[in-house]
């Protein structure tokens, strides 16, 4: 096993914690040549930078094959063969991409007159790196007090930094199936699905909330915006705040959402949807829910690739045709089934009293089948809900 991460610091500390060697591809070019980067473009140009990087690359991934941790910066993802050679190397190790908030980094290259790419060039490098890592973790800025001098020791920057490094092993954690922080299916479980545009926004409250609470939702269709990285961010957020897991979930318009109804007709809204998910899971979400209408493809693009996530099939009676004591409950059960989801939540209109006796039958008659199940009523003559 052998992991690429896109930030030195992040490395060095994820091979200090597994007793490995930590390679930087800059470090290492700069001893190859006897100059810094800056020089480097300098003497030589922006050009042959790239070619001596992609001969470094190359020749690290060659030539270490096991209990390795390989640090690379923004510039290497530019050429296709370095990208291919992501590709493959992801194939039997990882690549995780470390994204910083833009904003912040901006302020510190003009803050130290650093050379840096502009906004345009920075979302291309982003896009490239996504199409090429297994997971991506957004590093939250930690404020340094003015107090710390430049020359800090490692002992007091280890602690200044400890919250980015929690983050960043709880991801490690959940990759490895050391601790995928799921919920015990054996007992009744409670969740909360945050509906703020900006995760920001609840932080106040979020101890409060937290009370009795098993899991968060983030409802992916209620954020202001659809963008990947902001997706990233928030998820850092509500887990820099909360150990809890999270339910990913994106509700569209029939089903009492935000997110437009993906016609099968609509190739590339099909496509926004299965990547908007698929980066849900790159972010190591625990559980990630679809909906029981989507497109084939959106549903088995996503469940290809959920790794230690839990899947979660979700029907939606939304126009009350569904009865619980007819075919169609099972026939929806089978079907979430048969899609590749872990755990099915059905959910009928309650028209009456006997609805819910009904639904109490149904479950009552699913208790030894293949996923867990849960099971519920909407609507004003709801009794308890009943689950299996």
């Amino acid at each position: 096993m052998r992991y690429i991460v896109g930030k030195s610091t992040l490395a060095s500390i994820t091979a200090k914690a597994l007793g490995w060697e930590v390679l930087d591809t800059d470090a290492i070019l700069e001893t190859r040549y006897q100059m810094s980067i800056s020089r480097f473009i300098l003497t030589r140009g922006y050009d042959a930078l790239r070619i001596a990087e992609s001969e470094v690359l190359i020749n690290v991934l060659r030539n270490n094959p096991s209990e390795r941790v390989i640090a690379c910066g923004s510039r290497t993802i530019e050429l296709e063969e370095n990208r291919a050679a992501l590709r493959r190397f992801r194939e039997r190790s990882l690549v995780i991409h470390v994204i910083r908030d833009k904003s912040a980094v901006t302020a510190y290259v003009q803050q130290h007159a650093v050379q840096h790419k502009n906004p345009e060039e920075w979302e291309r490098l982003v896009t490239l790196f996504r199409e090429c890592c297994s997971f991506e973790f957004a590093s939250l800025t930690v404020k340094v007090p003015q107090e710390v001098s430049p020359e800090a020791g490692a002992n007091e920057l280890s602690v200044i930094f400890k919250p980015v490094e929690n983050d960043f092993f709880r991801l490690l954690r959940f990759i490895h199936g050391v601790d995928t922080n799921k919920v015990p299916t054996h007992q009744k479980s409670y969740f909360l699905p945050l509906t703020y545009n900006d995760v920001n926004k609840a932080i106040p409250h979020l101890e409060e909330l937290s009370i009795g609470l098993d899991l968060w939702g983030i409802r992916g269709d209620l954020l202001a915006s659809y963008d990947p990285s902001y997706l990233s961010f928030q998820v850092a957020t509500l887990r820099r705040h909360s150990t809890l897991p999270v339910i990913f979930t994106v509700r569209t318009k029939s089903t009492m959402g935000n997110y437009p109804d993906v016609e099968a007709d609509n190739i590339a809204l099909q496509e926004s949807l299965a990547s908007f998910c698929q980066h849900a899971l790159r972010l190591g979400i625990e559980y990630v829910e679809f909906q029981f209408d989507y497109p084939r493809a959106v549903i088995e693009s996503v469940v290809s690739m959920k790794g230690n996530s839990s899947i979660i099939g979700t029907y939606i009676d939304t126009k009350d045709v569904c009865r619980w004591e007819g075919p169609e409950p099972k026939q929806i059960y089978d079907k979430i089934v048969d899609m590749g989801a872990d755990a099915a939540i059905i959910a009928f209109h309650a028209k009456s009293f006997e609805d819910n006796m009904n639904l109490q039958t149904f479950t009552s008659s699913m208790s030894s089948n293949p996923i867990p199940l849960v099971a519920l009523n909407l609507g004003i003559e709801v009794s308890p809900r009943f689950s299996r």
